[in-house]
């Protein structure tokens, strides 16, 4: 296939995907994981990054000169074979291997052995005569199914964080500056193609799918952008020879440009779709976790809201279940909300750092707030609303580390139960009732214990 004829499938696939790492962290600060519009763009940005990881393992074979449409296609077919194989034959292999070193519990080495998997898997790929880089991608799909990819997932993260920090730099190096001045049309017709146009064409196609115009609006803001894998695609372009400096490099410096005005336009996604359609967003139809919330909360008075099913959480939740008094709690992840469903706790799927979530529960009837989760911003950003909602309002939360606990004093008439002064506390009178301390003297110490910690 002449490059000329690649030329377009470049461009197109470059402006179609945006970035997930921009939309996941934005979408999650503001509370809208698991709202209508969040699932709907994290359902679409999954496919993207699926669909761009063989594309970018196929862009050699694209930018090949020789190769007739029928040598393609054959060798397609070979290639899909052989991941196949490497799936189906992979899977017991790594699972296995990854158990049985597990099992040794070092630390270091399971660390190690997921990376020379990944590594290795790269290696028999590249041999075979397939990108490394999707030998690479199927061999995380694969880990990413074993009872162990939460654990790879958070002794993988450094790297990822290194390895994402690496690759813009090497694609900012890339990128020539200058023609921001030598072409700024160009530019700024790439600009109008990522941002503006990018979003008519996401309301369209969300609005095919039979969204409503308010969430298909909010949906085709938040994917208004190009991302990682738009500047790879142009950066391999131009490597190849496929595309010429005169167009990859006003497009890359427009996807750069594009990402960084991406943060402010899902912020401001509700703001822009009031003024395009001009819409009351409180008229529209509320969230499934708002309906939820609204069905298991009538009828209560006095209640309890209890913000994140994780450990922290259950306990509570199950404490209040033992006492008697109704309650309900909220979760976003999957896992932990599972596992307080088989508990058969009154746990509701939805996130409870968004006001509405919380106002559909009946929080203005509630006795108290408890917030167990502990992401900083989402925490400060739901207590400082209710605080200025519900003055009257108790609200307790958990503290992982000190400087959200000095955060959360900030905030009037708040509870902060310090995580690590509590275990602390616990370790302390355990270790004091084993060596013998007697229990009058031992609840002595602990009340001027208590008192010296709350004054400091």
């Amino acid at each position: 296939m002449a490059p000329l004829q690649v030329r377009p499938i470049i461009i197109g696939a470059a402006a179609a995907v945006s970035s997930t790492a921009i939309c996941a962290k934005q979408l999650a600060d503001q509370g809208e994981l698991t709202t209508r519009h969040g699932r709907i763009s994290m359902a679409v940005l999954l496919f993207q990054d699926i669909s761009a990881a063989p594309f970018l393992a196929a862009l050699p074979l694209l930018a090949s000169r020789t190769g007739a449409g029928a040598q393609i296609a054959i060798e397609v077919v070979r290639i899909s074979a052989i991941l196949g194989i490497i799936i189906l034959m992979g899977k017991p292999i790594l699972h296995r291997l990854l158990e049985w070193v597990a099992r040794r519990g070092h630390a270091e080495a399971f660390l190690l052995a997921s990376i020379f998997l990944v590594l290795t898997t790269a290696w028999i790929s590249h041999h075979l005569g397939i990108s490394p880089a999707l030998g690479a991608f199927i061999a995380g799909l694969v880990l990413g199914e074993s009872d162990f990819r939460h654990r790879i997932e958070d002794d993988i993260r450094p790297f990822r964080d290194l390895m994402v920090g690496l690759f813009f730099i090497t694609t900012g190096a890339q990128l020539n500056l200058s023609m921001i001045t030598q072409s700024p049309l160009n530019v700024l017709l790439w600009l109008f193609l990522l941002v503006p146009g990018k979003m008519m064409i996401n309301l369209l196609a969300l609005r095919i799918a039979r969204q409503s115009w308010i969430d298909a609006g909010r949906g085709a803001i938040i994917l208004g952008h190009s991302g990682e894998f738009g500047l790879l695609l142009m950066s391999l372009g131009l490597s190849v020879g496929i595309l010429p400096a005169t167009i990859g490099q006003p497009a890359m410096i427009a996807i750069a440009i594009s990402m960084a005005m991406a943060p402010l336009l899902i912020r401001e996604h509700d703001r822009l779709v009031q003024l395009l359609f001009h819409a009351n967003l409180r008229q529209h139809q509320p969230q499934l976790e708002e309906l939820e919330g609204f069905n298991q909360s009538k009828g209560l008075q006095n209640h309890v809201l209890v913000c994140g099913a994780g450990s922290l959480g259950r306990i509570v939740s199950k404490a209040l279940s033992k006492a008697g008094i109704p309650h309900l709690l909220f979760e976003t992840r999957y896992e932990p909300f599972l596992q307080a469903r088989e508990m058969r706790l009154p746990v509701i799927f939805g996130d409870s750092s968004r006001i509405a979530t919380l106002e559909a529960a009946g929080v203005e009837r509630a006795r108290a707030v408890v917030v167990t989760f502990h992401q900083h911003r989402p925490a400060l950003r739901i207590l400082r609303a209710l605080r200025h909602r519900f003055p009257h309002l108790a609200l307790i939360v958990s503290a992982r580390t000190e400087v959200l606990a000095e955060d959360l004093v900030a905030i009037d008439n708040i509870t902060v139960f310090h995580e690590h002064v509590a275990a602390g506390l616990a370790l302390a009178r355990q270790c004091l009732l084993e060596v013998g301390l007697a229990r009058d003297r031992l609840e002595a110490l602990f009340s001027q214990l208590h008192r010296e910690l709350q004054d400091d």
